[in-house]
């Protein structure tokens, strides 16, 4: 899914143009943006924050095992199957 993520010259144009708008937003936004400067230290908190949930992601997929399915149905794991709602017929 990743591969050739970082090829595609339009989505890094767009990725950074959002990153130094978000940043000069809150740099000097101020009363207008109801924003207050942060510093380079708090500015790379918001970062490891935001990415951390990525990275939580990225943990839980590369842990679990490779056939799970969890749906709104229930749960399989290989032949081991349990419901709670009923599958409904795809015909």
């Amino acid at each position: 899914m990743f591969e050739h993520f970082f090829n595609n010259p339009l989505f890094l144009i767009i990725l950074i143009a959002t990153i130094i708008i978000q940043l000069t937003m809150v740099k000097f936004g101020g009363r207008s943006m109801k924003t207050v400067e942060l510093s380079f230290n708090e500015n790379l908190l918001c970062l490891l924050l935001g990415s951390s949930s990525l990275l939580s992601g990225l943990f839980i997929k590369l842990s679990l095992p490779k056939n799970l399915i969890i749906c709104q149905y229930g749960v399989e794991i290989g032949d081991w199957k349990k419901y709670w709602a009923e599958v409904p017929d795809p015909s």
